[in-house]
């Protein structure tokens, strides 16, 4: 079993819905913003996983799944209380190269420069994924540039 922990911000993903190519709508109605796995957040060291292997296991890992959530979902929900929250962390933290190896982190990021009134951001958020695409001999970044095509014709 791994249970997830996700965050959604409805303003946020109905904005990408709004210029996304592609994006299975029905899908992106239950999509998180941001998530991780309850073991990746409760453990620095490796994710936690649990087994069920007998009736019995259902209960027990069910407990422990409980008490993680109780000690480590409030914490991770505290940390992302607004977009500017989500903005800090996913697109400023650490140096700003770690995001844009993944096209989705791109497009919120683009997404959550708009909302949260970084525009100035933009710029570089594209140039950064076309240097990772360009780096890395990736002809990929399609659903990137559609989004952000429709993004620049609506906004």
């Amino acid at each position: 079993m791994l249970p997830s922990i996700g965050i959604r911000f409805d303003e946020l993903e109905e904005f990408i819905n709004r210029y996304a190519v592609n994006r299975d709508i029905k899908q992106a109605k239950h999509k998180s913003s941001i998530g991780m796995t309850l073991g990746e957040l409760a453990s620095a060291k490796e994710p936690l996983r649990w087994s069920i292997r007998s009736p019995e296991d259902i209960n027990k890992s069910l407990l422990e799944i409980e008490k993680l959530i109780q000690k480590f979902g409030s914490l991770y929900f505290n940390q992302f209380q607004s977009l500017e929250d989500l903005y800090e962390v996913i697109c400023k933290k650490n140096e700003r190269g770690h995001v844009y190896g993944n096209e989705e982190r791109a497009i919120y990021c683009v997404a959550l420069a708009h909302l949260t009134s970084h525009t100035d951001d933009i710029t570089e958020i594209v140039q950064q994924w076309r240097n990772v695409l360009q780096e890395n001999n990736d002809p990929s970044g399609q659903f990137f540039e559609g989004f952000y095509q429709n993004y620049l014709k609506k906004t």
